[in-house]
């Protein structure tokens, strides 16, 4: 696959010098060409989920001595473009980490900064990402939250529920401590209530009990920010998930990263245990 890279490089070098006179351009051909070869390794790989910690805004802020209010803006900026590139190529589940239900013991002011860009953002890309047929879920402890963020939340459930072209799953309010607890209490319910006996108690079944419920397990994590943890995020699900870690703060991770971690995933070999 590297030779296959090097050659249309190649190729498109020549092209660009045999046309250089007319309104074509290099970098044109060259990116049509690597969108090409990335599709081919989302195909060939099965790669078909990718998780997002998109750690580093506050610290993007920081560093360019910005407030955080652009940083967050900037993160959801480049959000948006990052779920267009994985719409873009071939990538059909996204699973993003938004806000932990830790994040809840930071400063008042920066919860109240984080929310008001979250939800304006919301607002002002949904009819954008309604075009590009995005599919919405929100994960997480939706019962303790503000109870007009969730009637917003499941608003857009709703008015998404019928597109297909990419499955969006928004981590809010969301620890995977809570989650798995959370289908412990279910499967204890279902028990006590005789819908099940306790000899039906299988991985599947708690998959199912999960938020993230019939949705496939994350192929592949990348976090940003140069931190290298998991910090509660989708512990079950990622059981045998790829991970990559990026020292870009998150409104510095672009589409070269987004391809750099996917010709990553392709070069692994994933043996699930085995």
């Amino acid at each position: 696959m590297i030779i296959y890279l090097l050659f249309v490089t190649f190729l498109a070098k020549i092209l660009y010098r045999f046309f250089y006179k007319s309104s074509f351009q290099l970098t044109n051909l060259k990116d049509e060409y690597i969108n090409i070869y990335t599709k081919k390794i989302v195909k060939k790989s099965n790669l078909k989920h990718i998780a997002f910690i998109i750690d580093g805004n506050r610290r993007w802020s920081k560093e360019n001595k910005k407030s955080y209010e652009k940083g967050y803006l900037e993160g959801s900026n480049k959000l948006k473009k990052i779920i267009f590139d994985c719409q873009d190529f071939g990538i059909k589940y996204i699973s993003v980490y938004a806000f932990s239900t830790l994040n809840f013991k930071r400063p008042k002011n920066e919860i109240e900064t984080f929310m008001k860009v979250f939800i304006e953002q919301l607002k002002n890309t949904l009819d954008e990402l309604m075009k590009k047929d995005i599919h919405f879920k929100f994960i997480g402890n939706l019962r303790d939250i503000k109870e007009d963020f969730r009637k917003y939340f499941l608003s857009i459930e709703e008015k998404t529920k019928e597109n297909n072209g990419l499955y969006l799953q928004i981590a809010f309010n969301y620890t995977s401590r809570e989650e798995i607890t959370n289908a412990v209490k279910n499967i204890a319910n279902k028990i006590i209530n005789n819908e099940i006996k306790k000899e039906n108690i299988s991985e599947d079944l708690i998959a199912k009990e999960l938020y993230t419920g019939n949705v496939p397990d994350p192929d592949m994590v990348i976090r940003t920010s140069g931190e290298k943890r998991i910090s509660n995020f989708l512990l079950w699900q990622i059981a045998f998930s790829e991970l990559f870690f990026y020292k870009e703060n998150w409104p510095d991770f672009g589409r070269e990263q987004l391809i750099n971690a996917i010709i990553g995933f392709g070069k692994r070999k994933r043996n699930f245990g085995k």
